[in-house]
């Protein structure tokens, strides 16, 4: 039998409460320098109870910056306040790395101003407080602290020693929604889904923007109900989301809000209620399923060039070319979405784009663009203002021979012995 050393256990034990109790000292001092405990001005609060159940007090004044945990939920949800965003401080390496310096579709999970935001901001390891991140959390001293749920419970007392500190309120990651239906029968968000946004607006001291965004939300669910027939012959093929990384054009979204939202069928079945993503072996297995419209999220660019998409190309260029035109396979461009941790703006964008499509509407470009620039204002008001022009410049400059024309049908066409895509 191995013998134990206690004397190293003791050490070590010894070296782990220094270690937190120094991190506890950088944080009771600086928040002393901002007068100690309070850290607003006038000393007003306001009491939430969170996601969690938890009774926490809110500084009714958050101009020392909010610090965002977790890459789910918790930037997304405040990118929708525009006051709570602008007092951004720190968020995930990931939601950084992505959205501001990788060359992915992530590129536009956020409108401009906020990915100049995000750039700015400090960064925390991805779902999780380091030691590191711990001290820096308290140098910030920052009047509030969003955790989502999932990062909260895999680094508890962590989250649970700062929220001595500070005010420390608990989110929905709102990963679940991504597969699973946030709305009724009759097309009105869940109580469970409004929750979230009904936090935020108290947490935030923005009761009225958090119902403006609910009623903005219902009201596009409501129209996307109205396009909807009893009956469509489209069975769609989501490809390309980013998900765990980037994703050929192999990669198949069953799933995916915009078909499920509009009743329109997944040509790939999906292997249960909340499966995100089916990777298909080869480009043969197409064949074997009836597809008639393929949607690709232009973040698949990346991967546009490899062997399973080059070959899924060569699979619907050969069937658009053969004698039968009943199989031939329609291709669209949907707008850049992240499946998990849901960008709603495009998500709904990209249901409204497959209603019309589904059923038969035949709306014009020009009332389609009036409705899209509705529903991103719904999210970020005069913000939004030129954000899809500027996402199409950014697919322009990187298509690499690929014309990526947003929400819009394509072709499949060879140039150099490469497939690629182009404008109809």
């Amino acid at each position: 039998m191995m013998k134990i050393d206690h004397r190293i256990i003791i050490a070590a034990a010894v070296a782990i409460v220094i270690v937190i109790a120094g991190a506890a000292v950088i944080l009771t001092e600086d928040r002393s320098k901002d007068g100690g405990d309070d850290n607003t001005p006038d000393g007003e609060t306001i009491t939430v109870t969170d996601f969690l159940g938890r009774t926490v007090e809110v500084p009714t004044n958050l101009d020392d910056g909010i610090v965002t945990v977790g890459k789910l939920g918790s930037v997304r949800m405040l990118s929708y306040f525009d006051e709570g965003m602008q007092n951004l401080k720190m968020v995930d390496l990931v939601i950084k790395t992505e959205t501001v310096n990788a060359p992915s579709g992530l590129t536009y999970a956020y409108i401009d101003e906020y990915r100049d935001i995000i750039s700015k901001a400090q960064t925390h390891e991805t779902d999780n407080i380091s030691s590191a991140d711990y001290e820096n959390i308290g140098k910030l001293s920052p009047s509030l602290i969003i955790v989502n749920d999932t990062t909260y419970n895999s680094c508890k007392d962590v989250c649970d020693n700062l929220a001595e500190h500070f005010a420390l309120v608990v989110i929905d990651d709102m990963g679940g929604y991504d597969t699973t239906p946030f709305w009724t029968e009759d097309y009105k968000l869940t109580e469970e889904f409004k929750a979230t946004f009904e936090l935020m607006g108290k947490v935030l001291g923005d009761t009225e923007r958090a119902n403006e965004i609910i009623s903005g939300f219902e009201k596009i669910l409501g129209e996307i109900s109205e396009l909807r027939g009893e009956t469509t012959d489209v069975k769609g093929y989501v490809t390309g989301i980013p998900y765990r990384g980037l994703n050929d054009l192999l990669s198949v979204f069953p799933n995916n809000i915009a078909l499920t939202i509009n009743g329109v069928d997944s040509a790939v079945p999906a292997g249960s209620a909340n499966q995100v993503m089916n990777q298909l072996a080869s480009a043969e297995e197409l064949s074997k399923y009836d597809i008639t419209d393929v949607f690709i999220d232009p973040s698949t660019y990346v991967k546009i060039n490899t062997p399973n998409s080059q070959n899924a190309l060569k699979y619907i260029h050969s069937i658009n070319g053969d004698s039968d035109p009943d199989n031939d396979i329609r291709v669209h461009i949907i707008l850049p979405a992240v499946s998990v941790g849901t960008t709603w703006e495009t998500t709904l964008l990209n249901a409204y784009y497959v209603s019309d499509l589904a059923y038969g509407h035949d709306m014009t470009d020009v009332q389609l663009q009036e409705k899209y620039g509705s529903i991103l204002s719904v999210f970020y008001g005069d913000r939004a203002s030129g954000a899809l022009e500027d996402m199409q410049k950014f697919y322009d400059s990187v298509g690499g021979g690929n014309e990526y024309s947003l929400l819009n049908e394509v072709a499949v066409s060879v140039d150099n012995d490469k497939f690629v895509l182009v404008e109809i």
